[in-house]
């Protein structure tokens, strides 16, 4: 199997973790509480690496897949461009993650566009992959680190509900893995 087809199998798909300990905001899509801001475009740039996820109110195939591909990244850049890499591998230097958010980029290329009350659409040109309430933590409290962003996803099948995934922005030491 090549490098590149390797590489691939580990792009796109859904986010997830299971972490008890990091207290979620009952619910994302309604400003209730101070610490979280709606997203601006300019809170996004960078490298990301998912740090917590929770499904309410149940755990669903997303989980599932959490177990298989735990480690996963995202990468927006300042004119629009989105890229989305899980792995069953941690990366920690920059070269690493940068290498698959290219390959991420060069295949599916994905945008992002973010509205003023922080709702975010990542897309193709053919068609849209995900929207989310999107929200940053303006304080350290609570689990969260200021900066982190959280995006909701609201589901519909099988059951109503939401996806919450926490990010955080990658800081690259080059001496670790």
């Amino acid at each position: 199997m090549s490098k590149r087809a390797t590489l691939s199998g580990l792009l796109i798909g859904a986010v997830v973790i299971a972490t008890a300990s990091t207290a979620v905001p009952a619910s994302t899509t309604k400003q209730t509480n101070p610490q979280f801001q709606p997203c601006q475009t300019s809170d996004l740039g960078g490298t990301w690496r998912l740090m917590t996820f929770d499904e309410r109110p149940y755990p669903g195939e997303d989980t599932d897949e959490y177990k298989v591909v735990p480690y996963q990244y995202m990468f927006f850049t300042d004119n629009g461009s989105y890229m989305f890499v899980k792995s069953n591998v941690e990366y920690r230097k920059e070269k690493n993650v940068s290498a698959l958010l290219r390959l991420a980029s060069g295949e599916f290329g994905l945008r992002y566009s973010l509205d003023k009350k922080g709702m975010l659409t990542v897309a193709s040109a053919k068609e849209t992959f995900g929207k989310y309430s999107c929200q940053v933590s303006a304080m350290e409290a609570g689990g969260y680190k200021k900066g982190d962003i959280i995006l909701t996803e609201q589901v519909k099948a099988p059951q109503p509900g939401e996806v919450i995934r926490i990010y955080r922005r990658m800081v690259f030491s080059e001496t670790k893995q």
